[in-house]
Formats: structure tokens, C-alpha cells, sequence
């Protein structure tokens, strides 16, 4: 009978310490899903700016997009021109500029107008260089860059992009609290009453409207970068444009090309050598005059 009660007793004491060990892990798994459902119920209240910098500039997230929808993208672009006729090219690139809605922000010419013909290359160097710099409507730019053939032959073509979306939203954040800070400033301004405060309070509010004009200068620049694309037009005058030949590719074709350019050379070489002798009459003459002095004055010599 003792046997029986003993093993009761033991069986109690076991399935209560069974029980009280349980309690612990129950509770850690009650605080452990409040606080996944915290976590989960907080995650919508992250700083968005933490999210796009995970994202990184390479990633193929679409959250920059969805933050700014409107990139700011500054555009520019270079030509390089060479022109039977300088000042219609000229011309022609300030008309078209200004029906685009644009403007010319540089223009140098160099040279002296006069064409001449280099005669140790099969082409003619230019007479006159110009540099136009012109400032196109953002919504223009890919209009004007397609049609700068018109103005000449274009031997070289280049366009270039920068997003500096970040630069300009970080920008704007600097100037919303730089502006917070001014008004905060002017109401302690108000408020303030002896003349040691109002000292502190105007140095201080002189800093940030610094600083507020600082960046608000820096976003008008950003902002006439965007809306207005840059074009550097390179214009060179030649007396006659280079012929583009196709680069042979057969064994035949590149013999012709070699024959061709022999021609050519022995044509160069003997027009060269003719207007050197040309150059060299009047000194030939003058040598053949001093030579006949020379024998007369011999001759006189020997007679006497």
C-alpha cells in the first residue's frame, strides 16, 4: 500500500515539474511572436532614404524610380564639322538655335579667312576654326543632335549623360531645413530680449540665410543644366572634303588601293617639285646672272 501512495506522490511531482518547465518556452514563443507582429507592423514606418541606399546605384531595384519619377538628367553633347562654307554654317547653326528655343553661350573664331592648299597632304587644311557652344531646350536636344549634317560634314559625333537626381533631392532636403532653421531663428529673434541674445540669434540666422543662398544657387544651376542641353559644335573650313574611302578587305582590293595611292603620290610629288622650281626661277636667274659677271670679268682679266 505504501508502495502504491509512494508512486502516486512521485508521478505528481514529476508531471508538475513536466509543467512548470513547459511554462517557460510557451511564454518565450508569446514574446517572441509579439514581437515578429511589432516588427511586421513597424517595417512600413522605415525611413524610405534607408531603403534606397541598400538599393545601391547598380541595382535593378525600381525604388529610385518610384521615389523620383522625374530624373534629373543633364545632357550634352559634341560635334566636330568640316564646311565648304564657314559663314553659312555659321549662320545656320545661330537660326536653327534660336527657332529651337535656345541660346549661344560661346562663339570664337580663329584664322584668317584665306584658304590655302596644303601641299604636303592629299586634302585642304581649314582657312578658319570655330567654336560654337549653344544651349538647346532639354526636349530639343535629340532634334538638333540628329541634324547637324546639314550644316557641314560631320567627322565626329558624341552624346553624353549625367543622373544627378541625387545630388538634386539632396539639395532640396538641405534647403527645407535650412528654411525650418530661418524660421525657427526669426521667432527666437522675436522673442528674445536682451541684446547678447539678439547678437547670438542674428549671427546665427546670418549663417543660415548664407548657407540658404549657397544652396538655392547650386539648385538653379542644377536646374538650367536639365532644361537646358549643352553642344559644343566644332567647325573647321576646308578648301574640299576629305574622300571617305571603304577600308579593302580582299587581297585585290588592297592592291588597287596601294596602286591608287601611288598615282596619287607621283601626281602630288611632281606638282610639289614643279611649284618649287617655279618658287626657284627668280634665284636661278640671279645665280646664272652673277655666273655670266663672273666669266666677263675673267675674261676682261685675261685680254688685259
Amino acid at each position: 500500500m505504501f508502495k502504491k501512495i509512494f508512486i502516486m506522490i512521485m508521478s505528481c511531482v514529476l508531471l508538475i515539474g513536466c509543467g512548470s518547465s513547459a511554462e517557460p518556452e510557451s511564454g518565450l514563443f508569446i514574446e517572441e511572436s509579439l514581437a515578429s507582429n511589432i516588427a511586421m507592423d513597424s517595417a512600413p514606418m522605415m525611413d524610405m532614404a534607408s531603403i534606397s541606399m541598400k538599393s545601391g546605384a547598380g541595382s535593378n531595384s525600381v525604388m529610385p524610380d518610384m521615389q523620383f519619377p522625374n530624373r534629373k538628367i543633364i545632357k550634352s553633347g559634341r560635334v566636330s564639322i568640316e564646311t565648304l562654307e564657314f559663314d553659312n554654317s555659321i549662320n545656320y547653326i545661330f537660326e536653327e538655335v534660336e527657332q529651337l528655343g535656345g541660346f549661344i553661350e560661346l562663339y570664337e573664331v580663329d584664322g584668317s579667312g584665306e584658304q590655302y592648299k596644303d601641299y604636303d597632304s592629299s586634302y585642304s587644311n581649314a582657312a578658319r576654326y570655330a567654336t560654337v557652344k549653344a544651349r538647346i531646350p532639354e526636349n530639343m536636344f535629340t532634334q538638333f543632335i540628329n541634324t547637324t549634317e546639314k550644316y557641314g560634314m560631320v567627322v565626329y559625333k558624341s552624346i553624353e549623360s549625367e543622373d544627378i537626381t541625387d545630388q538634386y533631392v539632396d539639395t532640396e532636403l538641405r534647403i527645407e531645413t535650412l528654411t525650418i532653421q530661418q524660421e525657427r531663428l526669426t521667432e527666437l529673434l522675436e522673442k528674445s530680449g536682451t541684446l547678447t541674445e539678439i547678437f547670438e540669434i542674428e549671427k546665427e540666422l546670418a549663417n543660415v540665410l548664407y548657407e540658404l543662398e549657397s544652396f538655392q544657387g547650386t539648385l538653379n544651376q542644377y536646374d538650367s543644366l536639365v532644361d537646358f542641353a549643352t553642344v559644343t559644335i566644332y567647325i573647321d573650313e576646308v578648301y574640299k572634303y576629305e574622300e571617305q574611302l571603304p577600308v579593302p578587305k580582299t587581297f585585290s582590293e588592297r592592291i588597287s588601293v596601294a596602286f591608287s595611292d601611288m598615282i596619287d603620290k607621283f601626281i602630288e610629288n611632281t606638282q610639289n617639285a614643279v611649284v618649287l622650281l617655279i618658287y626657284g626661277i627668280p634665284l636661278i636667274v640671279i645665280a646664272v646672272l652673277i655666273l655670266v659677271i663672273i666669266k666677263i670679268i675673267i675674261k676682261s682679266k685675261k685680254n688685259k
